[in-house]
């Protein structure tokens, strides 16, 4: 092989395996992983809402150093939803999301006994968000049953003072057809398997059905399987003025009766931490 050939050939694969270094070809590991395009960075904003999905008995405590919002789920109970609220309170939240029962039977009966409940109780305060139910799509809801439950709720949530500035917020899945999307304030789909590509098309399609007045959820899923690196989406809402909030997916263990970790026993856990503090502007380390 004449020595030139040989220098080219050689040269080129020099350039191939530094490039697989700084890729990190070969992937592989239990570390978070990140999909897509990641855009660069855009300013901070000083307006954004952080925190996770749904509830556990520690989760406000655990949060609370890194998170803005709170999400009260409901998931067993009045007395257990009574609790998530004094926790939240004592952790020092000032933004929730409430799951109410929208669509049990006798819905506008339960939903105003729960909501006056709560007002005796001194816990109908500082609630950012209705959350009527996750995913309507996913659980077979139609249009017009989103609608009318929603106009229902409206309806209810005009008797209560306490309510007069807050929104009504939906996470539909993925691939969704966002029924009754209209009648929401807050909305965001999960899309965990895409990762970061999910802020594309998925994102643009999403964006295409609302109006200006209404504002976007992102929803990384931080937890196992995805362990998905929360910077792409950190970066959209930084970029995007209608994101009002990142809703991260999930803090705690063994959700949804499986045996994944979530966030808080993750290799993501820092990750979420950090981008938390920016957000909620605490310059300690994690």
């Amino acid at each position: 092989m004449p020595f030139r050939r040989f220098a080219a050939i050689w040269a080129a694969c020099a350039a191939l395996f530094l490039a697989c270094l700084l890729l990190d070809c070969g992937g592989g590991g239990d570390g978070p992983v990140a999909s897509g395009v990641i855009q660069p960075a855009a300013p901070a904003r000083t307006d954004l809402l952080f925190g996770y999905y749904g509830d556990c008995p520690t989760c406000a405590l655990e949060t609370a150093d890194h998170s803005n919002l709170y999400w009260a789920a409901n998931w067993a109970g009045f007395p257990a939803t009574l609790q998530s609220l004094f926790n939240a309170r004592a952790a020092g939240f000032r933004n929730i999301v409430l799951a109410v029962p929208a669509y049990e039977s006798n819905a506008e009966l339960e939903v105003r006994f729960y909501l006056t409940s709560l007002k005796q109780a001194g816990y109908l305060v500082n609630i950012a968000a209705l959350y009527p139910i996750d995913e309507p799509d996913v659980h077979g809801k139609t249009e017009d049953q989103v609608l009318a439950t929603n106009a229902m709720l409206r309806r209810v949530m005009a008797d209560y003072p306490e309510l007069a500035a807050t929104r009504l917020a939906v996470i539909y899945g993925a691939n969704s057809t966002f029924p009754g999307v209209a009648s929401y304030d807050w909305v965001g789909f999960d899309d965990y398997s895409h990762g970061c590509s999910a802020l594309g098309a998925p994102y643009a399609a999403m964006k295409g059905r609302l109006r200006a007045d209404q504002r976007i959820l992102v929803v990384p899923g931080g937890a196992d399987p995805w362990r998905q690196d929360p910077a792409c989406f950190i970066a959209r809402a930084n970029a995007d003025p209608q994101v009002v909030a990142v809703v991260a997916f999930i803090w705690f263990d063994s959700w949804g009766g499986t045996l994944n970790l979530g966030i808080r026993s993750n290799p993501t856990k820092k990750l979420y931490c950090e981008a938390g503090r920016r957000i909620v502007g605490n310059q300690e380390p994690c």
